[in-house]
């Protein structure tokens, strides 16, 4: 089969990779598959590192009329000249004009993949895109399929849960006590027993990123291995984050200090919600700090969560008290804030 997979997406995050394995299993396979990308992208280089064949100049994502002319006819071309016989388009940006193609070609199966843990809108228009215009759906998980199932009147032969193939072979046991020393460095850093067993997770906290989810299954989890810890790196925890969490109005001290507790209960080991011009709140379940932000000639507040996680983590680093850390990740913050822009606003030590 000949395979244009669009995974028009400008970071390596886990739609990207998902995207990326599928297209190499399928070249593994014998398949013809090409890859249509951002340019200068994190995505392109993690693509070129693969030796995946890769296309850069179709702008399927801009907003521009012009150019989103532009990649219809470019799409055209590619289809015909190369022969395409299956589409499969991973991001909403550009989806309908692949619609518009295999309705006028009529040439190649149109295919899509939804990895996103954001319950599809219960709209006409998207139920004919996905019932009436597309041959299948793919989804990486049972949880998306059942959100799909809710909207969308499709059988289940068009309906497809493919989970993320993981090759056994290439994870190698070289450097595995090197790996099993920074783990027990990092425990001891966190102040996690070391005979815990770590779930860890990397990445930012929105409605469509599947922490509620996550979440639930890790409560479930912890009933039956009362050993397991959830380790979450991830932007600062905000009033309006911490609100997705717990389901809480948070807008001062007493509702952040309600909000640790769900939060705390549900298995994390401490937690930091930032009140933005009301200050921080911090608790571990048994210590509570609650800190008034610096007052400041504020002009623009871009990037000041940023750089309270630059300030609290250099403190960590220099091994201060957990208030002392916050009292200077605080004033950072702050200071931040009293400049225009993000990066150039940052302070210096």
């Amino acid at each position: 089969m000949r395979i244009l997979i669009t995974s028009n997406v400008r970071w390596w995050n886990a739609e990207a990779a998902y995207a990326a394995t599928l297209a190499r299993e399928l070249l593994h396979a014998g398949h013809k598959v090409w890859v249509l990308t951002r340019p200068n992208s994190l995505n392109e280089t993690k693509l070129r590192n693969w030796n995946l064949p890769i296309i850069t100049d179709i702008p399927l994502s801009s907003s521009n009329p012009w150019q989103l002319w532009r990649a219809y006819q470019r799409l055209k071309s590619l289809i015909e000249e190369q022969q395409i016989q299956i589409v499969n388009a991973h991001r909403s940006e550009g989806f309908p004009l692949l619609v518009l193609l295999r309705q006028r070609l009529k040439s190649f199966a149109l295919i899509r993949t939804r990895g996103t843990t954001r319950p599809l809108r219960d709209h006409w228009l998207n139920r004919r895109l996905h019932e009436d215009w597309i041959e299948s759906v793919i989804v990486p998980a049972q949880v998306i399929a059942s959100q799909l199932r809710q909207v969308l009147n499709l059988p289940p032969e068009r309906l497809h849960v493919i989970y993320y193939p993981v090759n056994p072979s290439t994870i190698g046991v070289k450097g595995e006590s090197e790996a099993q020393q920074s783990r027990l460095e990092c425990l001891d850093r966190l102040g996690i027993p070391k005979h815990c067993r770590v779930i860890g997770i990397v990445g930012r906290i929105r409605p469509v990123k599947g922490q509620r989810i996550l979440l639930k299954s890790f409560v479930a989890l912890r009933k039956r291995f009362p050993d397991i810890v959830l380790l979450m790196l991830y932007r600062d925890t905000n009033e309006t984050e911490a609100e997705f969490f717990t389901g809480l109005k948070i807008t001062n001290e007493n509702e952040a200090k309600e909000a640790s507790k769900k939060i705390i209960n549900m298995g994390v080991k401490k937690v930091i919600i930032t009140l933005g011009d009301k200050g921080l709140f911090y608790s571990d379940g048994k210590e509570e700090i609650y800190l008034k932000a610096n007052v400041v000639k504020a002009i623009d507040t871009t990037g000041a969560g940023d750089a309270f996680n630059g300030g609290l983590a250099f403190s960590l680093l220099k091994e201060k008290t957990i208030k002392e850390c916050l009292e200077f990740a605080n004033k950072v913050a702050g200071i931040s804030t009293t400049k225009l822009g993000a990066g150039d606003a940052m302070p210096f030590i």
